[in-house]
């Protein structure tokens, strides 16, 4: 991982903005917000900036009693304290992570649910311990197929009566992987509350529900889960009325957004300006970033700047000088090292997931 620019080098690197950044607000009881991406530009999101999901309420959970059980398919069933865990060799990673429901509103007809716009991802350097290293100690047994993590919140959901936590299951291979962290730190601070402490995972790779909050369950499982949020949720279903079964999301797909200009923007012909943004995917590194400034017609290369690391997104530039007055219709597109691009426009499906269409964004040039 090069680190030839600091996270403070990179904030915001110029990028003309009057507005003090601030989360914005998608839905309240649970609190949805998320990072102000046209006001913001570093490799590193400020924890106060970080996109924030939450299903139910945040937990009021005490650092000193919490305990984190471990049992199911194991041979040894623990109850960890946090001096327990960080008591492990120590990790770090950055990673990005993205809500799967970003950019819900811009597929038609609108799915239902957050009506997240383009700002539920963003990149922090996680700390904690391999989860790897603590199913170890548990020893699972062979037959353990399925790692389920069980979150402290909990509420009703549409169709349950009595109150349900929110739980995710992953494969054992997932689970083992060497860059899967339980997390107690953000960006060099202890976990924030809204945030999962105090403990969370980071599933890098993977969208953000799989980093589930507010751990204080690991279960080794010798089948496939079944609950709400693994076969009533987080799938990509098809239109009502279709007998296409629901399918897997699956790791994060490649995507990119522009920061600056905002869609909207007002720039002056003749005077150049520098476009800039994100691009990510969750199978490969990010390999080359395309801009467009003339609807889709031609294509530019944009250069990749910054750090990089397996997990974390790139950040990308590219400088303009628009000459003609008028609207200008910009768009962007990514390709990962595996040889995924952007298509056009994401398939439509019910719950509005994993849209990685081509971001496109109109401006006025006066």
């Amino acid at each position: 991982m090069t680190t030839a620019q600091s996270p403070d080098e990179l904030a915001r690197n110029g990028l003309p903005v009057e507005a003090e950044p601030a989360l914005v607000p998608r839905q309240t009881a649970p609190d949805n917000a998320e990072f102000p991406i046209q006001q913001w530009w570093s490799w590193i999101t400020p924890t106060r900036l970080f996109y924030v999901r939450s299903h139910f309420a945040v937990p009021a959970l005490d650092p000193a009693s919490w305990r984190l059980v471990v049992d199911g398919e194991v041979e040894r069933p623990l109850a960890l304290s946090l001096a327990d865990l960080q008591a492990l060799p120590r990790q770090r990673r950055v990673a990005t992570l993205e809500c799967a429901g970003n950019r819900r509103t811009e597929f038609e007809p609108r799915p239902p649910g957050v009506p997240w716009q383009d700002g539920a991802v963003s990149s922090a350097e996680w700390e904690g311990v391999a989860l790897a290293d603590v199913l170890s100690l548990a020893r699972p047994r062979a037959a353990a197929q399925e790692l389920l993590l069980e979150g402290a919140d909990q509420g009703m959901v549409a169709g349950g009566e009595p109150p349900i936590r929110f739980a995710r299951s992953l494969s054992r291979e997932r689970a083992l992987h060497p860059d899967t962290l339980l997390a107690d730190r953000m960006n060099g601070d202890p976990l924030p509350a809204d945030h999962g402490a105090p403990l969370r995972a980071v599933v890098p790779g993977r969208y953000g529900m799989d980093s589930v909050k507010w751990l204080v369950r690991l279960r080794l499982l010798d089948r496939a889960f079944d609950g709400h949020f693994q076969v009533n949720d987080y799938r990509l279903f098809p239109p009502a009325g279709s007998t296409a079964p629901p399918r897997p999301i699956g790791p994060v797909r490649v995507n990119s957004l522009i920061t600056w200009p905002a869609g909207g923007a007002e720039l002056r012909a003749g005077r150049e300006i520098r476009l800039v943004g994100y691009a990510w995917s969750g199978s490969g590194a990010i390999r080359d970033v395309e801009v467009s400034v003339d609807g889709g017609a031609t294509w530019k290369a944009a250069a990749l700047v910054g750090p990089e690391a397996p997990h974390a997104w790139r950040l990308w530039e590219l400088g303009w000088k628009p000459e003609a007055p008028g609207a200008h219709r910009l768009a962007v597109r990514a390709v990962d090292s595996t040889g995924a691009t952007q298509p056009e426009q994401a398939d439509w499906n019910a719950k509005g997931y994993a849209n990685n269409g081509v971001r496109r964004l109109e401006v006025q040039v006066r």
